[in-house]
């Protein structure tokens, strides 16, 4: 089974161009105080993943700073921001943040969903995304857990899964 997201991203797509605009938005917020979160979100969630990645590399080349790191000046690091930056990241990046902050808050419906509903090479890619990172592996941050089914979690991550889909 592949599944794939549901926006398909703008046929007209440019991203400089998107870049410039969002860079041009950002400006006008500090100089006119005035809020961007409607217009920042028009353009985001009208971009494929893949085209949002884009976005960022042309901002970061083109301002070098990166999106999220530009819009801390501008949006307050509430619920807006959080879903800006995951948004920009790549699907493994985010599932990686999701992961550490959930063994880190003992969040164990997230460390489950993440360990029980990856595909084999979804896992294995957040594992060694996780590793390089973080510079230490999920198993052993999980052998320090000190949530209720951690025997659970380590099992999880041994266990052979089917390598074709799941």
């Amino acid at each position: 089974m592949v599944t794939s997201g549901t926006i398909e991203g703008d046929s007209n797509f440019d991203a400089e161009t998107d870049a410039n605009r969002l860079r041009q938005i950002l400006k006008e917020s500090l100089e006119k105080d005035i809020a961007v979160e409607n217009t920042v979100a028009q353009i985001l969630v009208q971009r494929s993943n893949l085209q949002r990645q884009q976005i960022d590399e042309s901002f970061r080349s083109l301002f070098d700073v990166g999106l999220c790191d530009d819009m801390m000046n501008v949006v307050n690091k509430g619920n807006f921001f959080e879903t800006v930056k995951a948004l920009l990241l790549k699907p493994v990046d985010y599932d990686v943040e999701c992961l550490r902050e959930a063994i880190m808050e003992a969040n164990e419906s997230v460390i489950c969903e993440m360990l029980c509903t990856r595909t084999h090479s979804e896992l294995t890619d957040i594992l060694s995304t996780y590793e390089s990172v973080f510079e230490s592996a999920v198993k052993e941050d999980l052998e320090n857990f000190i949530g209720d089914h951690r025997h659970l979690y380590l099992s999880i991550l041994e266990s052979p899964r089917d390598r074709d889909n799941t």
